[in-house]
């Protein structure tokens, strides 16, 4: 192992290496459950590293809900990748990289509609596949899931489908089987307890504001919670 990749493992939380490992055991899929700001980009990207050096063909496609998130993914690979062959092409917001790249950030509102055409593709052509879904809950909708119709039991069943999906919402929706059906069971929960007591987010204290409502208020927030 180079000096950079051990330097990169011993940066890992210790959750996350746990993680890794109950992907690895849940052959490379799997819901992750985390906090925001515990570190699931850079866990994505460290199975993405994975998975690279097991698969050196290996297709990464990153599915997100909103163009702010896609370019915060842009400069976290940017940073990350040591070889232009993983640099990401772009795919959403009047932007159309060409899909043949190694690396894809996708824009969910034009992955709707494109993005399972691509993997097809990747498939067909013998190519393992890397998909992680960030802020997976947001993909249950009938018109959101599209990006997951390129699967089959035969897909399911094979070697070439990894998957990731990331969020820190807990799943709790009639549509729960949809998501977990494409992208696997919940492999790894990681709460606010946990990362504040082990010192990966930054302390913090909980606190409560209430405030009166006059009558007209109080009538239109009765309205609205109906």
């Amino acid at each position: 192992m180079s000096g950079t990749a051990e330097k990169k493992k011993k940066d890992l939380y210790r959750w996350q290496k746990d993680c890794l490992g109950a992907w690895r055991e849940n052959r490379f899929r799997g819901i992750v459950q985390a906090v925001t700001g515990s570190g699931k980009t850079k866990l994505a990207l460290e199975a993405m590293d994975r998975l690279i050096d097991r698969f050196p063909d290996v297709y990464v496609r990153v599915v997100v809900p909103t163009l702010p998130l896609a370019d915060q993914w842009k400069t976290a690979m940017l940073h990350h990748v040591s070889s232009d062959e993983y640099r990401p092409g772009f795919y959403g917001d009047g932007v159309r990289n060409d899909p043949d790249r190694k690396a894809m950030i996708y824009i969910i509102n034009s992955a709707r509609d494109s993005l399972a055409g691509h993997i097809r593709r990747d498939l067909a052509l013998g190519r393992h596949v890397l998909l992680i879904c960030d802020e997976c809950h947001h993909y249950q909708s009938p018109q959101n899931r599209k990006i997951f119709s390129f699967l089959t039991e035969e897909v399911l069943e094979g070697d070439q489908y990894h998957c990731l999906g990331l969020s820190a919402t807990p799943l709790g929706t009639a549509d729960d089987k949809e998501l977990t059906h494409a992208l696997g069971r919940i492999i790894f929960s990681y709460d606010f307890s946990s990362a504040a007591r082990e010192g990966v987010v930054a302390p913090f204290f909980i606190g409560e504001v209430s405030v009166s409502f006059l009558p007209d208020e109080l009538g239109s927030y009765r309205d609205i919670s109906d």
